[in-house]
């Protein structure tokens, strides 16, 4: 007898076990229920496996994995599931180096994570968001988006995302601040990894180990930068799973390299040189080759092998396509810089300097076109928001209408049912038409004082759902008075003058003269439509 396939309860959403985990749960069962389950539950579940591909870093398979469910997903899958798919975007897009595409899929992720709950994942989506901003030197708003992650990992009690969240944050400030400086704060993140981690191996562990190593080989401090590269490496290796391709190891074996030609020792340069290179092209990643080439470009430079620094300079030369003009074409030209230098070749040496102060005016100027993409990016989606809550109060005002039209009608047709039935007492007792006629008068006074109750709740339900168009309007015309107000926002709604004239408890002729003084105090003109004036205004 064949076993029942049951999912696994691990929806990604709710539960925050290990993405490992949830991985290992949700493979198998896609692969042997297959098509058999409903199409919303199939690529539901292949859009939880490409987040867990996507955070543990497989490159590869999360685009194939995201290439079959991502249209079903934007199309009908829920709000959470939107929010994921531009998550994972954002993810791909930091792996690429593609930080400008990853900053604005990030923020499109943020603005619905932001309007469900979904702390964990809102906690994520601001740490992508914080290394976006960083690379693109919008330090102020990484350092924002970054703290808010810190912040909700806190809340939400995940000491360990907090910790990852300090040290994104410790990368930024590498780039801001003293090397001391940044030493200072990633030795004291370590401690808070330990604190946390104790003796288990963590991937927080191995990142600040090789920050570390980085920052000590920065100040020429080889022999602390090797052990820190060692125990990064020794970390890592504790985790089966991550691909040998992951940012972490080639990281490691481009420190390792620059240790080695630190410590003159060619051999081993060149050998981690290699085990960089060929784990950077299995996912055909090439800032992990071009900074080989500039590690080993300057290190035979300094040991005066003029022939094999051209090689090298040659090959990133190569690497570097002529249309870059990011951070790898500034290291070229500096690399050049060094080249020219030591062969004593001035004229170049001087043209490449030129090229360097020109990329450094053109990037402060890219750093401005950046900055303002953020805003414009984030007004958009502000807007998007006011619109979606607008929509949401609008839609709400409608149902209570349609309730109160719903309920007068009921009251209505009692009252109807009532009177009938008054009248039909009426024709059956001849002598006791007075007490039935005070009985229909009393009846109908009654539904009366009924309906001023309602019109009363109305007005409350309508100036609070027109609260801001209301106060927009006295803003810009400030000569309206309240009633004026009120009725302008019953115009803009479709109300004619009878319906207004019943809502305001009031008559027709008062109603128009409202109209006749509002035309007048927002200064429109004879051939000036009052109700298409008043959508106009937002």
């Amino acid at each position: 007898m064949a076993t029942p396939i049951t999912r696994p309860p691990d929806d990604i959403f709710h539960n925050r076990k290990s993405f490992q985990e949830c991985r290992e749960a949700l493979y198998p069962y896609l692969k042997r229920a297959g098509k058999s389950m409903p199409e919303q539950e199939r690529m539901g579940i292949m859009l939880q496996i490409a987040c867990c591909e996507a955070v543990i870093g497989n490159i590869n398979e999360t685009e194939s994995l995201l290439r079959q469910c991502e249209a079903y997903i934007m199309e009908y899958g829920r709000d959470e599931e939107k929010a994921v798919v531009h998550h994972i975007r954002c993810r791909q897009q930091i792996h690429r180096s593609n930080f400008a595409e990853a900053l604005e899929e990030g923020l499109k992720g943020q603005y619905l994570f932001k309007q469900l709950p979904f702390p964990f994942f809102t906690m994520l989506n601001s740490t992508c968001c914080g290394v976006a901003c960083s690379n693109l030197n919008l330090f102020t708003e990484g350092i924002d988006h970054l703290t808010e992650s810190h912040k909700i990992a806190l809340s939400i009690g995940d000491y360990r995302s907090a910790i990852l969240a300090t040290a994104n944050l410790n990368e930024v400030r590498m780039r801001i601040l003293p090397v001391d400086d940044c030493i200072a704060y990633n030795k004291e993140l370590l401690g808070a990894i330990y604190t946390e981690y104790g003796n288990k191996p963590s991937i927080a562990e191995a990142g600040t180990c090789v920050h570390l190593a980085h920052l000590y080989a920065k100040q020429k401090e080889y022999m602390l930068a090797s052990s820190y590269a060692d125990r990064a490496l020794g970390v890592m290796r504790q985790f089966e799973y991550l691909p040998p391709h992951h940012f972490l190891y080639t990281n490691i074996f481009a420190i390792k390299a620059e240790i080695c030609g630190g410590l003159g020792d060619e051999k081993a340069m060149l050998k981690n040189a290699k085990e960089c290179s060929d784990r950077a092209r299995e996912v055909n990643k090439t800032s992990p080759e071009i900074d080989i080439c500039f590690i080993l470009l300057r290190y035979y430079i300094e040991h005066k092998n003029i022939r094999k620094a051209k090689s090298y300079l040659d090959a990133a030369t190569a690497l570097i396509p002529d249309t870059d003009r990011g951070s790898p074409y500034l290291d070229l030209n500096e690399s050049r810089c060094l080249y020219y230098a030591a062969i004593g070749d001035s004229a170049q040496e001087l043209h490449h300097f030129k090229l360097i102060y020109q990329y450094k005016l053109k990037a402060q100027q890219e750093g401005l076109t950046n900055r303002v993409n953020y805003i414009n990016t984030v007004h958009a989606l502000e807007i998007k928001q006011k619109e979606v809550e607008q929509h949401k109060t609008e839609l709400e005002f409608k149902t209570q209408e349609l309730n109160m039209t719903t309920y007068h009608l009921q009251q209505r047709n009692q009252l109807l049912n009532d009177l009938k039935d008054n009248i039909s007492d009426l024709k059956r007792a001849k002598h006791k038409s007075d007490v039935v006629f005070k009985t229909i008068t009393k009846t109908i006074d009654l539904a009366f004082v009924k309906e001023e109750v309602e019109k009363d709740r109305f007005r409350e339900k309508f100036d609070e759902a027109h609260r801001g168009f209301i106060a927009r309007l006295h803003q810009t015309y400030s000569a309206l008075s309240p009633t004026e107000c009120r009725v302008c926002a019953l115009l803009r709604s479709g109300f004619n003058t009878k319906d207004i004239a019943s809502l305001l408890s009031t008559s027709p002729r008062n109603v128009e003269n409202h109209r006749v003084s509002i035309r007048r105090k927002m200064g429109l003109t004879r051939d000036e439509n009052l109700n298409l004036v008043l959508t106009t205004i937002e």
